[in-house]
């Protein structure tokens, strides 16, 4: 069976990585750009710096994701060896001594051993510390007249900062013990993924209360709202209708508000808090509260190194016929099924087409090919949070956790701004290869609509090079921002010359007729407009399927996970109909209120209101018969 796949995003890849397993497919894989991987994707600038359409967080409950993630072996991945090293935390000598250059520099005092590449740059004597490198620092320091540093406290506690572990002579972290047998411990992909803080940051002085805790009220308001919309099922849809955020403003506490809609809604869940619905929202929680409420997780390298090659890779091995800068353009059909598809003007035949391409493309072929796409004119809304990278000219932490990943949010930044800093979560293997770049932050402007404080303009009414100062002042205003600059990096002073380095994402360009920003590649996300036109992955055509995080999910959300579970939903489609063994696929719907869905539904064909109501009016008319019985008996 021939199996043409349009799209080499996440979806495309999941499809062809799942059905690449069977020799009786023949998979052929058409991409419209020169990398892979969809926005989900990481490249490099002609900068060199690495670049990403939005910075990557992966939720606890990403289970279709992870199952990719554990399938895709590493082989001599440095941030693997690493990420055993830090698990265990105890070192030989014999591994010390390995890591004895500028780029990689340890070094041990007793039995604590110390990590020191990232104050390589601002050691007070200079290259001196190079001569450390692998080696025993008691015994350096004595041998070149350094031995009074055993007894300073400030070179004691400077060296805490970089503490890694402790020194085991017979260390065996590679190797896994087992009935007197030695089995190699094999790592995946999903041990690039490291635990993500958040951390939230105010201009000038933070006001009482702002945007970290909730009222008690607030919790109740919050509980009502979110109870409705879990125990529905076919009621679902009108909940996906109601805009969440003028709720949010006229019940929840000001306090809340700033917490529920400028940062769990856009820097924590990705959504427009404009244009959220409320089920969305009480969805995206109770996936989270389902998880047990665990950390989200960063890659500890790009995108594209840490997963995305890997699954390219491994496809590429299984034979599946990838071809790049190929557009698809026009459909060609007979009656009901698809007879061949023009890409890159050229007739492309197969048995079965997959349309893994965003909806505003899949729009447009949908047009050239005379089919109607009324659904798609409802559907495609802009999504325009704007991407960004800064770099700077000094070395600079923004937190002493080596172990967990910190992500930030500029919380009254005028843009909403979210940021996290690749130098910090990235593991030291892969450093930032330009030069003149020592610390790179990736953030997202989550709020383009708003204006900015340098030329009170929005986002999107900026050329590139106004967008760029207005990002820069942003930072600059945020004074915990500074003081976070001051704090992990001994009182340092951060100014305006120390940003050496500001990239918007290149699908960004200023257009001189609009003289407004657009971009090449528009971002569909979820919202209270456009949820109930989701198309299917199965079609009106036999031999057509739609994939994508646009198409109808468990995961009802716009994201990664929801783009990966469309390709896993379409591989057991095409597997079910060649009688082949299904994929794993996990299902969101499967939650703690499941048990209640059905007799919501009934409520609902009775036209009767929601369970919940009911059961709050059930309750208030029994209190009200006990005062009534109370006051008639007294």
């Amino acid at each position: 069976m021939n199996i043409n796949i349009y799209g080499g995003g996440l979806t495309g890849l999941t499809i062809a990585f799942e059905l690449s397993k069977y020799k009786d497919f023949t998979i052929s894989l058409f991409e419209k750009e020169t990398i892979l991987g969809g926005m989900a994707k990481s490249k490099n600038t002609k900068d060199n710096v690495p670049s990403e359409h939005s910075w990557r967080g992966y939720g606890p409950f990403y289970y279709n994701t992870m199952d990719i993630l554990k399938k895709l072996k590493l082989k001599n991945n440095f941030c693997h060896k690493e990420r055993i090293v830090e698990s265990f935390n105890t070192y030989t000598k014999e591994e010390i001594a390995k890591h004895n250059t500028r780029n990689d520099l340890w070094c041990y005092l007793g039995k604590n051993v110390y990590d020191v590449t990232k104050y390589v740059n601002q050691h007070p004597g200079g290259s001196f510390i190079l001569k450390a490198g692998g080696k025993d620092l008691e015994k350096v320091w004595k041998e070149n007249g350094f031995g009074w540093h055993l007894q300073n406290s400030t070179v004691m506690n400077k060296l805490k900062d970089f503490k890694i572990g402790t020194i085991q002579e017979n260390f065996k972290n590679k190797i896994e013990n087992k009935n007197n047998s030695k089995k190699v411990i094999q790592k995946t992909a999903f041990d690039n993924l490291k635990e993500l803080d958040f951390n939230l940051l105010f201009n000038n002085v933070k006001p009482k209360n702002y945007g970290e805790k909730l009222k008690i009220q607030d919790y109740f308001v919050l509980f009502y709202l979110f109870i409705r919309v879990l125990v529905s099922n076919k009621r679902k849809k009108e909940y996906y209708k109601i805009r969440l955020e003028p709720i949010l403003k006229k019940y929840i506490s000001k306090e809340g508000y700033y917490y529920l809609a400028d940062y769990i809604a856009g820097p924590g869940f990705g959504f427009d808090k404009n244009t959220m619905s409320l089920a969305h929202y009480a969805d995206f929680v109770l996936y989270n509260l389902q998880t047990g409420n665990k950390n989200w997780y960063v890659m500890n390298q790009p995108t594209n190194d840490g997963w995305i090659d890997l699954l390219v890779n491994e496809i590429k091995k299984r034979k599946v016929n990838i071809q790049l800068n190929q557009t698809v353009q026009k459909i060609n059909m007979n009656k009901h099924k698809i007879t061949n598809c023009i890409v890159n003007n050229r007739k492309v035949f197969a048995d079965i087409h997959i349309f893994c391409v965003d909806p505003f493309r899949f729009q447009t072929i949908l047009e050239n090919s005379n089919i109607s796409g009324k659904k798609y004119d409802k559907l495609n809304q802009i999504n325009n949070q704007i991407s960004f990278r800064i770099g700077f000219n000094e070395f600079l932490k923004l937190t002493n956790d080596n172990k967990n990943a910190k992500g930030f949010v500029l919380i009254d930044s005028a843009y909403n701004i979210t940021f996290y800093s690749q130098t910090d979560s990235w593991c030291k293997y892969f450093p930032i290869k330009n030069p003149n770049i020592k610390t790179l932050l990736s953030g997202t402007i989550i709020q383009p609509y708003n204006n900015g404080v340098v030329y009170e303009k929005s986002a999107l009414s900026l050329t590139i090079k106004q967008l760029k100062n207005e990002i820069i002042q942003q930072f600059l205003d945020s004074k915990e921002f500074i003081n976070l600059i001051k704090k992990y990096n001994n009182g340092y002073q951060l100014t305006k010359n120390d940003f050496n380095y500001v990239e918007i994402y290149d699908d960004w360009y200023y257009d001189k007729k609009t003289k407004s920003l657009k971009t090449k590649n528009k971002k569909w996300v979820n919202n209270f407009l456009n949820e109930e036109f989701r198309p299917s992955q199965i079609t009106n055509l036999s031999n057509m399927f739609i994939g994508g995080s646009h198409t109808k999910t468990s995961c009802n959300i716009w994201s990664m996970e929801s783009a990966v579970e469309s390709g896993k939903i379409i591989a057991n489609l095409i597997l079910k109909k060649t009688n082949k063994k299904q994929v794993y696929l996990y299902d969101h719907n499967k939650t703690y209120f499941s048990w209640l869905k059905p007799i919501d539904d009934l409520l609902y064909s009775f036209n009767l209101p929601n369970l919940i109501n009911i059961i709050l009016l059930l309750i208030i008319i029994n209190v009200l018969i006990k005062l009534i019985k109370k006051i008639f008996t007294q």
